[in-house]
């Protein structure tokens, strides 16, 4: 899929390198062999049967942001859009429906301006087989293309048997394509050829391996920047691998799928195309969707035609040369995007000249032409809101495709086996090389870790170690890290530095602690060991488990150093709470539910965690969160956020209790400024502003006491003013807190991120 998500992201992030191996081995049975030769005879010659056809495309993309307990939309689009196309004339495309949004700039959907790069890629050429899904224009290599066997090893598989109305049958054959190498180029699946025409009618996959920054030895990921004028053209990169702040940068498919269905009993027509990801750009995780289907086929054609071999006379890959007609009432929209098509042109020929130019390639491996492609629409107002879209953009559960078919699709991918395993050199991270390695708190002082992952085929052996220079405490991990199937789980073991507040070891508090001498977390040590099951990245966080078993020990404060300190020497850490020694096993599980992407409309999320623990001491902590936001008038919304949570159990030890203070729960006051077996807590927010970026008026309230106690004596309360980007997912808040210990604090974070 030339431009869909998936292809950008392989297209951006993938390095080229990639060595062949040797192929005298690469067929695992003679019918494997078999396959591709035929294959290859299809792919080498021109259907010219079709004369003309239309059908009507129907188009979905999706691009989320994953954040606590609702994922955010960034993006969507929709197109229905109506096609004739004719083999000796031009394309005909009447665009019926479109609108995009990005809800963190514009919560009202709107009409793309630029419809030359997205449009003409939904008609196709019934010559050219490989039009749909170009891999080797996204980077991939292609298992089909001459000398794929250098990378790719195949075998014959089943065989389905479909009945037709008309009495005859179709049978199809199924070719597995073996990666030699898990590499990031390369892909692992499944295509189907019809045994009459040899063509591909069905194709799953996925990626050999997913692409991760840190375990591309030798080779750069680079996003380009090209400034050009008219007398030159000039490249810089920049290499993305070496900048920390971005770490991890991931990327990956659970799958990408193409079917076609026998229409009229004698065509083979493309009804769907599907992909769904995610990509990874440190904490920030985001999945991404993109659906395509086709229907309402009218072919014109000679059923009884022969296929033509390729010859140099014989073009196959058309590029389009798009016209708007100026239609009445619309004549400056379609100038502006016929000016739009041009430019748009001009700057992708000159972009095929230089990969040209840098590929030494003077002879094209098959020969271009050009075909006119005419797009007319109507007026923007009817296509925001034409019947054939639904009735609103951000409605989640209305899909191109139906749920079960992309249900088994996915189990398709997943019956693929794994790609063989072969030993990767690990790459080791060393302190500010990578994301979480450094931090500073008042335990550890400053603590400085190494990671190394091992890569184990199916899993990933990741280790770490960290020490810090004011306890001089070795800690670390070492887990099992497995990725795909329907679920993602890890199994380690570790010593850590535990909170017993929703304080975290992120970067903020870490400046914090060094700068200011203020740390808000509440420390213990533990020693043990985890199970952690939760969805794949690609699918929504509905829940998580935790299965673990832990030695908890007290730590002190072990250092007053800081920025603050050096200033004013009264200026020093506060002492760490003392935790309780326990030995614990205990279970945690998660269920989140969401309900509104629009910004412009209410919405809706919640969070139910159940915690229970024995040994030493047993206790159940429930814990349940709700947050609402709806807008009012004049750009001004409301968020108002609750949470309460208990304790049960004969005895509590300390590091079980509930912690107030700090930013993501009571801002205004320090961490730990309430503690008791049973808290609630309220925060209420007026924001100004678009979604993805807002001023704010707050006020924050919490309470806490012994189980025996529900009421609100004790609550301390807060207000401020604040700001906050991505739609609350980071936040710089100036708070104060009105109660001792509360004063004027200034909080910066990100909400959410887990």
């Amino acid at each position: 899929m030339k431009h869909s998500w998936a292809a950008l992201l392989i297209a951006v992030l993938v390095p080229s390198s990639l060595h062949a191996q040797d192929a005298s081995d690469a067929f695992l049975d003679e019918d494997a062999r078999e396959l591709v030769r035929l294959a290859r005879v299809r792919i080498s010659t021109v259907d010219r049967r079709i004369e003309s056809y239309q059908t009507t495309a129907r188009e979905r993309s999706s691009v989320t942001l994953r954040a606590g307990i609702a994922e955010k939309l960034i993006y969507r689009r929709e197109t229905v859009t109506r096609i004739d196309w004719q083999r000796d004339g031009p394309t005909q495309l009447d665009v019926l429906a479109l609108r995009e949004v990005a809800p963190l700039f514009d919560a009202v959907p709107d009409v793309p301006d630029d419809l030359s790069s997205e449009l003409p890629r939904l008609a196709f050429d019934p010559a050219d087989p490989g039009m749909l899904m170009r891999i080797d224009t996204t980077g991939l290599r292609h298992p089909l293309a001459e000398g794929a066997e250098r990378h790719y090893r195949f075998a014959s598989g089943d065989t389905t048997i479909i009945g037709l109305p008309d009495g005859r049958t179709v049978r199809l054959r199924e070719l597995r394509i073996i990666p030699r190498r898990r590499h990031p180029r390369l892909i692992n699946g499944s295509f189907w050829l019809d045994t009459d025409t040899h063509a591909v009618v069905q194709a799953y996959f996925r990626l050999a391996r997913g692409f991760d920054a840190d375990e591309q030895r030798g080779s750069s990921a680079t996003v380009s920047v090209v400034a050009e004028d008219t007398a030159s053209s000039r490249r810089r990169s920049i290499d993305l691998t070496q900048l920390g702040i971005l770490k991890p940068l991931r990327a990956d498919l659970e799958y990408i799928a193409l079917e076609y269905g026998l229409w009229d009993l004698q065509w083979w027509l493309p009804r769907l195309v599907t992909a769904r990801g995610f990509a990874q750009v440190n904490r920030f995780r985001i999945p991404f969707a993109y659906e395509r289907t086709y229907d309402g086929y009218t072919v014109t054609g000679n059923a009884d035609g022969a296929l033509a071999e390729v010859t140099d006379s014989l073009p196959r890959r058309c590029r389009p040369v798009l016209r708007f007609p100026i239609s009445p009432g619309n004549a400056a929209r379609d100038s502006a995007r016929q000016a739009q098509a041009d430019t748009t042109r001009a700057r992708q020929k000159r972009a095929e000249e230089r990969r040209r130019i840098a590929r030494n390639d003077s002879t094209p491996v098959i020969q271009d032409c050009e075909r006119e492609t005419i797009i007319t629409a109507v007026p923007d107002s009817l296509l925001l809101n034409s019947p054939e879209l639904p009735p609103s953009i951000y409605a989640g559960d209305t899909e191109l495709i139906p749920d079960a078919t992309l249900r088994g699709i996915a189990d398709r991918v997943r019956s693929i086996p794994e790609a063989p395993w072969q030993f990767l050199t690990p790459r080791l991270q060393f302190g500010l090389r990578g994301p979480g390695l450094v931090r500073y708190n008042r335990v550890e002082g400053l603590s400085v870790g190494a990671r190394m992952n091992f890569d184990m085929g199916p899993a990933t052996l990741a280790t770490e170690a960290r020490i810090g220079v004011a306890d001089l405490d070795p800690r670390g991990e070492v887990a099992l890290d497995r990725r795909g199937g329907r679920l993602n789980s890890r199994l380690g073991v570790y010593r850590r530095l535990h909170s017993a507040t929703p304080a975290e070891h992120s970067m903020f508090a870490s400046l914090g602690a060094l700068l200011l001498g203020r740390d808000d977390g509440q420390y213990y040590d533990a020693l043990g060991s985890e199970l952690i099951m939760r969805p794949r990245d690609s699918r929504t966080q509905w829940y998580d488990v935790r299965l673990y078993a832990e030695r908890q020990r007290a730590v002190e404060r072990n250092t007053d150093f800081s920025v603050a300190h050096l200033i004013d020497s009264g200026r020093v850490f506060r002492e760490n709470f003392t935790a309780d020694d326990a030995d614990q096993v205990g279970a945690r599980i998660r269920l989140r539910a969401a309900a509104g992407r629009n910004p412009a409309a209410p919405r809706i999320a919640g969070e139910l965690s159940l915690t229970g623990e024995t040994g030493d001491y047993r206790i159940v902590r429930p814990e349940a969160l709700l947050r609402f936001n709806t807008p009012l008038v004049a750009g001004v919304a409301l968020e108002l956020e609750g949470a309460a949570g208990t304790n049960e159990g004969a005895i509590v030890p300390a590091q079980a209790n509930w912690y107030l203070g700090g930013a993501s729960s009571l801002r205004g006051y320090p961490g730990g400024a309430l503690s008791g077996e049973r808290y609630w807590r309220a925060r209420g927010e007026l924001g100004w502003g678009v979604t993805g970026a807002r001023l704010a008026l707050f006020t924050d309230a919490g309470w806490t006491a012994p189980r025996n106690r529900f009421d609100i004596d004790g609550t301390l309360l807060s207000a401020g003013i604040g700001a906050s980007l991505l739609d609350g997912v980071f936040r710089i808040d100036l708070a104060h807190g009105f109660d001792k210990p509360g004063g004027l604090r200034l909080h910066v974070h990100f909400r959410g991120l887990d």
